[in-house]
């Protein structure tokens, strides 16, 4: 069963507390052990080292967004699925709300990507 500590989020807009709300209910369905902590002041989930990647919540261009370490392939692996999806660079994500049906793609992943990575090619950039 995965353990989620939870943040307090009440200082987010309502927007950004439902994106914090879906990923530990992913976390949960999905049976991933999330841990919770700030990061660059905004709330990160990250899964077990060796799976995956953290994601943090906030706001960008006023927008409710899903971040990922910059370096991750996991932006690049998300549009390879999801082509039409909203992006900004390598390092970001924006749902349209919580329940947007790309939002557990990206989630798995992010928090995934490192189990499917072996064997892969290394990124070269």
């Amino acid at each position: 069963m995965a353990e989620v500590i939870s943040l307090d989020l009440a200082d987010l807009s309502a927007d950004v507390r439902a994106l914090g709300a879906a990923i530990r209910s992913f976390a949960k369905v999905s049976d991933i052990a999330l841990t919770e902590s700030l990061k660059w002041g905004q709330p990160s989930f990250a899964p077990p080292r060796s799976t995956g990647t953290p994601v943090r919540i906030g706001e960008s261009a006023g927008r409710p967004a899903v971040f990922v370490h910059c370096t991750s392939p996991v932006v690049a692996q998300f549009l390879g699925v999801v082509p039409d999806a909203m992006t900004e660079g390598t390092r970001a994500f924006f749902p349209d709300g919580a329940d947007d049906p790309a939002l557990p793609v990206f989630l798995s992943i992010a928090f995934g990507y490192r189990k499917f990575a072996k064997g892969a090619p290394k990124r070269t950039n």
